[in-house]
């Protein structure tokens, strides 16, 4: 049997390069918000096109396929494997809805093209979820996977959503779109002049990625590579930060701080004695 991994130390180099990186951030914020946005907006782009309508999905398909495995979970009640299916079904078919008119709003047939091969990919996977005989073993570890991916997406959709309504910042395109750029705040700022600017949701969605570290710590194989995991995290979740700015949505701010709230979240969450718990029974579940 697999003894449970001790808890995670904190890696204090790292620590201190991110705090560094995220104050050298804040501080150009602070003096070049606005001209970073004019310098980059280009609402045409579209790879930026393609991250708005597509980056959350990372957040939200550990939800769908939860509700997938239930629904084949044949040790669950006839109700609850119902339930699952069906939420599974109404989660994607809302997400290639949202997708299609975010895409159609910006008239992007391009991107909407590479948005229906990505719902190709994601079908085939919850095709494969339905479909397949799993040991007890590597259902426990989805499950636990999943639950905690739902656990991650339900941290963001209220720290989040609670910050922007606290801070009631204004977008760039909005301030725009209106001829005038008097409702800029800095990021600094709080109680702006209306607005959910800050910080940025599709970054935040986008720290869904995390989901991969989760997945190595219930696949100990895969421990040497959570350097190089965590990295293609970063980058994925830099990425959709840079489109977000290029396409008028957020200013530099408004990522940074998405991040760095979601990225605590994330490191909170997998200190907690219950994600720790789950984690021990996961990795104990028999093959």
């Amino acid at each position: 049997m697999m003894k449970m991994q001790d808890k995670r130390k904190l890696n204090i180099p790292l620590l201190i390069l991110g705090l560094l990186a995220l104050a050298a951030g804040l501080y150009v914020a602070a003096l070049y918000d606005l001209q970073i946005d004019k310098a980059l907006y280009n609402p045409t782009f579209s790879p930026a096109i393609l991250v708005e309508s597509c980056c959350y999905y990372v957040l939200y398909m550990p939800t769908a396929v939860l509700c997938a495995l239930a629904a084949t979970d044949k040790k669950q009640k006839l109700w609850l494997r119902i339930v699952g299916g069906g939420l599974a079904v109404i989660a994607v078919i809302a997400l290639c809805i949202y997708t299609t008119y975010s895409i159609n709003k910006r008239g992007a047939e391009y991107a909407l093209y590479i948005s229906l091969g990505i719902w190709v990919a994601i079908l085939a996977v919850l095709f494969a979820v339905f479909r397949t005989q799993y040991s007890e073993s590597f259902k426990k570890k989805a499950y636990f996977v999943c639950a905690w991916g739902t656990v991650l997406c339900a941290l963001e959709l209220s720290v989040i959503n609670i910050v922007k309504m606290f801070w009631n910042r204004t977008r760039f395109d909005d301030m725009l779109a209106a001829g005038s750029f008097e409702k800029f705040t800095p990021w600094f700022h709080p109680l702006g002049n209306g607005g959910t600017s800050f910080p940025s949701g599709h970054t935040a969605s986008a720290c869904g990625i995390l989901v991969l570290l989760i997945i190595v710590d219930v696949a100990p194989k895969l421990q040497k590579y959570r350097p190089a995991i965590f990295a293609f995290c970063l980058i994925y979740i830099g990425f959709t930060a840079f489109m977000r700015m290029m396409i008028g949505r957020h200013f530099l701010s408004d990522t940074l701080s998405a991040a760095t709230i979601m990225l605590v979240l994330f490191s909170i969450m997998t200190r907690t004695k219950p994600y720790r718990k789950a984690l021990h029974n996961a990795l104990e579940a028999p093959e």
